[in-house]
């Protein structure tokens, strides 16, 4: 059968399998798989061509003010500290997700208005690394969000009588660990009391603790509430002279991270109308990318971020890997839409918030990597100056700046990148899009590029 044929029929090969097969548009394309080697060679490399990311997202619990969140002109912040990466983390998504610790929001790095709005129509507003997520080509985790929630609502109380024991909290919903204050009135001066507070669902955590009222007949006890979300809690106060009294609070759902999902076009669609609704194995994806991509070509991603507290800043970090035995295989970041024009992020998902993605969404510009565009064999090939101009694209969150990139000293051997998104959350949910470019032998030559790399190593 000739490349031709080849070519007519669906391939199923993995990431990068396809890679080693992708020719550089313009070229005469080098044909997929043939139907022979179809899902046997899928079964046989787990991971994926298509960078499977890893979100590392540290939320400051600080909410920004007007000032603080504006765009502006100035430089970009300071590399955040590095976030170690899960080193065993497997191709598949969908791990458990260990949790991150949140850290303060740096300053804002500048941000241009871009003149157009590539992307579909979304609602504002509410990771999403997301982020976290990470176009990485190797397999990873994304991690959940975690945050102080703001709330300043009253704590719920037992309505009690005139000279009847009280027992209240100083708030009516904590963030898990929190520390819980408990006060209490009109409990007879030295009595002892008991406090038992227990958590409603399957009692997985308690806390006892005995005190004494003072002269004018009231009670303090402090605690900290378990690191794990638990939802609903039950105070009940004990003493020999009074009586006994209760109340009730809560510790607040923590943002999350749901999923990091890649665009798996079936063969022969149309990159003008296709939207990456998902049907089957098609479409937005967390399993293996089997969609027929070429080098040069940009594939889609996309991550969400649900309960997040609105006018909270956070922060995503995005990291990829750029290159694999010494070759390149997502060299840059780009717009979601930038091959798949019609992608659109907000498909698929269950549960957005009402009108989410019924307005235009926010777009960011991502800043040029002149670590990359700096290396030989990309003049050599390329030429003098940057990549393609890209952006990323937020619903119901205002993308404020970026972090500059964290680059390898290098691209000898198995190298990677990251870049931190800062946004300020205007919805309860948040879904983040953007694309990864897949490393062309236009851009780093005959024996550089993606198609160059061996096996599936990533």
């Amino acid at each position: 059968m000739n490349e031709h044929a080849q070519r007519s029929e669906r391939q199923v090969v993995s990431p990068a399998e396809l890679l080693h097969r992708l020719e550089p548009r313009g070229a005469d394309p080098a044909p997929l798989l043939p139907p022979s080697r179809r899902r046997s060679r899928a079964e046989r490399f787990g991971s994926r061509l298509i960078v499977l990311i890893q979100i590392f997202v540290f939320i400051s619990v600080i909410v920004i003010p007007a000032a603080a969140t504006a765009r502006s002109t100035a430089a970009g912040p300071a590399a955040p500290e590095a976030t170690p990466t899960d080193s065993g983390a497997t191709a598949e998504r969908g791990g458990a997700k260990p949790e991150i610790k949140p850290v303060a929001k740096p300053d804002a790095t500048p941000k241009a208005k871009p003149t157009t709005r590539s992307t579909p129509k979304v609602t504002p507003k509410v990771v999403s690394k997301p982020g976290v997520t990470k176009p990485s080509t190797r397999g990873g985790t994304t991690k959940p969000l975690t945050t102080t929630p703001t709330s300043t609502s009253a704590p719920t109380v037992t309505t009690a009588a005139v000279g009847e024991p009280t027992i209240v909290s100083d708030k009516a919903d904590y963030a898990p660990g929190e520390t819980v204050t408990l006060t209490g009135e009109n409990w007879a001066p030295g009595e002892a009391v008991h406090i038992l507070v227990n958590d409603t669902i399957n009692s997985s955590w308690s806390h006892q603790a005995d005190v004494t009222a003072s002269d004018a007949g009231q009670i303090t006890d402090v605690f900290q509430l378990p690191s794990w979300f638990v939802s609903n809690y039950n105070v009940l106060a004990t003493g020999p002279i009074s009586g006994t009294t209760t109340t009730t609070f809560t510790d607040a759902a923590p943002p999350s991270n749901e999923n990091l999902w890649q665009c798996d076009p079936p063969t022969g669609y149309n990159a003008s109308t296709y939207t990456c609704v998902t049907s089957g194995n098609d479409g937005w994806s967390t399993g293996n990318n089997n969609g027929p991509y070429f080098e040069g070509d940009t594939v889609p991603y996309r991550t969400r971020f649900q309960n997040l507290a609105v006018g909270v800043h956070y922060s995503v970090e995005i990291e990829w890997d750029t290159t694999k035995q010494s070759k390149h295989a997502i060299d840059y970041l780009k717009s979601v839409n930038a091959t798949i024009q019609s992608a659109n992020p907000c498909l698929s998902l269950s549960g957005l918030p009402a009108g989410l993605c019924n307005v235009a969404p926010d777009a960011f510009p991502i800043p040029a990597d002149t670590f990359m565009s700096g290396q030989a064999d990309w003049i050599a090939n390329h030429g003098a100056g940057v990549q393609d101009p890209g952006n990323f694209t937020m619903f119901g969150g205002d993308i404020t700046s970026t972090s500059p990139y964290t680059t390898p000293a290098n691209y000898t051997g198995d190298t990677s990148t990251s870049i931190r998104v800062f946004f300020t959350a205007l919805n309860t949910d948040t879904v983040l899009a953007w694309g990864g470019h897949i490393g062309s032998r236009q851009d780093w030559g005959p024996a550089s590029s993606a198609v160059s790399i061996s096996g599936s190593p990533y």
